[in-house]
């Protein structure tokens, strides 16, 4: 029915224009000329398969791919991910595993992999969903909080450290260390206070939308030129990246499974609007 096609079509369409201005919005300049999310990438049913029967997460850092930051020789981590799409236009959020916030399945995209199995990979690892990747989105450099904490410490703006009971990022401490619940988590923005802390996965998700204050790396990230790949060997200390370059791909879900690698996170179903507002 070429009425009803047109129908379950058009979400898509309006989705594919807020996304790509959301990101846009959200990036630093541009990496790489802007791709049209319509163009679909089909993945292998043996290698969806795969990620059903493994059902596991992948550990450890070892085959992590990096670039170098040429006029700094910073690290930048190379992470990839998806934002999930229903039938019904609405995107699928999912808890983070260490903090209380909502956010877009993504991780470390591996040398083993191509980017769009990376995102498909993490996508399933921590929200049990398959589907049929678009094209991907202009990437998005960011610095990680830990460096942009470092950084400011640097310049003597009295940044205050973990453990100190103040202020830590979105969250906040009590005398005694303890997280309490924010005005967001309040406003159901936040998914509930971790019960636990997953120890066996390191954290893909740092919180998006630091700006890199310095005008030469804002000059420099604005050519894909000035990132260069380092030798295949994993750096001497990996912890101690700064940035960040994430590739996001729209997900149009078509599985949601109940049973999955991560399944103590929770997963939360929003309309475009609301999914905007909670990534701010």
């Amino acid at each position: 029915n070429p009425r009803a096609s047109s129908a379950v079509q058009q979400p898509h369409d309006v989705l594919d224009a807020k996304l790509t201005a959301t990101v846009t919005a959200k990036s630093l300049q541009p990496a790489i000329a802007p791709e049209r999310v319509s163009s679909s990438t089909s993945l292998s049913t043996t290698f969806t398969d795969n990620l059903v029967k493994d059902n596991s997460s992948r550990q450890g850092r070892s085959l992590q791919r990096w670039l170098i930051h040429s006029p700094t020789d910073e690290l930048v981590r190379q992470v990839a991910g998806t934002i999930p799409i229903t039938r019904d236009g609405r995107i699928m959020l999912v808890s983070a595993s260490r903090k209380t916030e909502w956010i877009l399945p993504k991780g470390g995209w591996d040398a083993d992999e191509t980017k769009e199995e990376c995102a498909a990979r993490e996508t399933f690892e921590e929200g049990g969903l398959l589907g049929r990747l678009g094209g991907c989105l202009e990437p998005i450099d960011y610095e990680t909080a830990k460096a942009k904490k470092r950084r400011l410490s640097k310049l003597g703006n009295g940044v205050v450290g973990v453990g100190d009971g103040k202020e830590q990022g979105n969250g906040k401490s009590n005398a005694s260390g303890k997280l309490k619940r924010s005005k967001r988590e309040d406003e159901g923005l936040l998914p509930p206070l971790p019960k636990r802390v997953k120890a066996d996965k390191p954290m893909a998700s740092i919180s998006t939308g630091s700006e890199l204050t310095s005008s030469s790396i804002k000059k420099a990230e604005s050519s894909e030129s000035t990132c260069r790949t380092p030798a295949p060997t994993a750096p001497s200390d990996p912890k101690k990246y700064s940035y960040v370059r994430l590739s996001l791909f729209p997900l149009y879900v078509s599985s949601v499974k109940s049973d999955w690698p991560e399944k103590g996170r929770i997963r939360k179903l929003v309309d475009i609007d609301e999914a905007i507002k909670i990534m701010d």
